[in-house]
């Protein structure tokens, strides 16, 4: 239990960083994370190039986020694209680019998952 306990919170952690490196930090602050982020920010270094990432417009690093994230965000991404009543109409087309252009993940990566997921 404690080990799975760990592994939950070594996600949220990951998560948290990913999306404080997209530039999302002001968005997790707005929601009421800001002592996490405020210690997020301490631990991570972001390098010159995420700088330049987060001079991107908002639907594309959301979307580059997703892709890092993973399957579930990229499954939830492929969602938003196909609902124009729920987003923007230039979010809905770069969300499009989750369908057939995001990364693969090899079989042994998600065969580890599941075995994780269901021991």
């Amino acid at each position: 239990m404690l080990g799975h306990t760990f592994r939950n919170i070594k996600r949220w952690n990951q998560i948290l960083v990913i999306l404080i490196r997209y530039g999302f930090a002001g968005t997790l602050k707005e929601i009421g994370l800001g002592d996490v982020v405020g210690k997020a920010l301490r631990m991570s270094r972001f390098t010159r190039e995420e700088g330049e990432l987060i001079q991107k417009p908002t639907n594309v690093r959301l979307r580059l986020a997703m892709e890092e994230l993973g399957p579930t965000f990229i499954k939830l991404g492929q969602v938003l694209s196909t609902r124009r009543d729920m987003v923007p109409d230039e979010w809905a087309e770069e969300f499009t680019k989750l369908q057939a252009d995001c990364p693969k993940i090899p079989y042994p990566d998600i065969r580890e998952q599941l075995e994780l997921s269901f021991p």
